[in-house]
């Protein structure tokens, strides 16, 4: 995964205009945004090496319990 690339790869997933950021995604938009970013974080060859078992991220309810 390239991070500096990312957010540019989201824009034009999204269809964000260029002056725009990631944080104008429609909120009908929000749950397909979290599925796209967690699919690309799985694809990632740290999340491969680490293996199905680990974690890779929080769902909301998480964070909330943990630094709500």
């Amino acid at each position: 995964m390239n991070y500096a690339a990312f957010g540019a790869i989201l824009k034009k997933e999204f269809k964000i205009a260029p002056t725009r950021t990631i944080y104008n995604v429609s909120i009908n938009k929000f749950d397909e945004l979290v599925t796209y970013i967690q699919d690309r974080i799985d694809k990632t060859k740290l999340a491969k090496i680490k293996g199905k078992g680990h974690k890779n991220y929080s769902t909301f309810e998480e964070y909330e319990t943990d630094f709500g």
